[in-house]
Formats: C-alpha cells, sequence, structure tokens
C-alpha cells in the first residue's frame, strides 16, 4: 500500500509540474520561433499565430502522452 501511494504522489507531481512548463515548451520550439518571427514582421495575422501557437501546444501535450517521438 505505501508503493502505491508513493507511485500515486509521485506522479502526481511530475504531472503538476509538466503541466506548469508546457506553454514555455511550446514557445521555445523551432516552429514556435519562426511563427514568433513571421508575426512580428507581420507576415502572418494575430489569429493565424494564436492558432499555430495552440496547434504547437497540442502536438507536445499528445507527443508527450503517447511517449513517442513526433513524426515530423
Amino acid at each position: 500500500m505505501a508503493l502505491y501511494m508513493i507511485s500515486f504522489i509521485s506522479c502526481g507531481a511530475t504531472f503538476v509540474f509538466y503541466a506548469a512548463i508546457l506553454p514555455r515548451l511550446a514557445r521555445n520550439t523551432q516552429h514556435s520561433r519562426d511563427l514568433r518571427e513571421r508575426y512580428d514582421r507581420g507576415e502572418i495575422s494575430v489569429e493565424v499565430y494564436e492558432r499555430e501557437e495552440s496547434l504547437e501546444t497540442n502536438r507536445i501535450s499528445n507527443t508527450s502522452a503517447v511517449g513517442a517521438p513526433p513524426s515530423r
């Protein structure tokens, strides 16, 4: 029972820390940095930038849930 409690608590703590760092991870991918540069230069609109950044966050979240590297 003690091992179950320790593993459950450590798993929960890992998810909390991962959820806190996820937005920073998504903003620092090469794709997101390229998007930010294009947005700053005025090549894309704010709607496109926000949608693409959201998709990048979802891609990282889905990859981490599955545990496999992305297929890009």
